[in-house]
């Protein structure tokens, strides 16, 4: 093979626990993290993660564009595919890898995900 193939996935040891690393950036092959079609690769590790019950980080260093469509295609989703409880015990997103714009979008893509489930929550009862 000539050439060589960056890893994925890279395991660490925190306080006797293994947990996955996921660098965004190895899973999409490239430095900008903007379409649907990047962030389906990338979602489908994260849900892989939870149902193999895997903790893992995410990492987003090296990318040099986090567009909000991306975020909404791959971790927007996670909060309809899976529970709040399972999210915070398998995903944790690694904040010192994004810049402090990054972390803006992040938050923001969070919480319209958090208010959209609430809102269908509401529409559940009221139908």
């Amino acid at each position: 093979m000539s050439g060589t193939r960056r890893l994925e996935k890279q395991f660490i040891i925190l306080g006797g626990y293994s947990m996955c690393v996921l660098v965004v950036r190895n899973v999409i092959g490239t430095a900008s993290a903007s379409t649907p079609d990047k962030a389906k690769p990338f979602l489908d590790k994260l849900c892989n993660a939870v149902d193999l019950k895997t903790p893992t980080s995410v990492d987003f260093s090296g990318l040099s564009v986090l567009t909000t469509v991306f975020l909404n295609n791959s971790i927007g989703k996670l909060g309809s595919l899976y529970s709040v409880s399972e999210l915070n015990k398998f995903i944790k997103l690694d904040a010192s890898s994004l810049t402090t714009f990054q972390k803006k979008k992040v938050q923001m893509v969070m919480e319209n995900a958090k208010q959209k489930l609430s809102q269908e929550e509401i529409k559940g009862e009221i139908d």
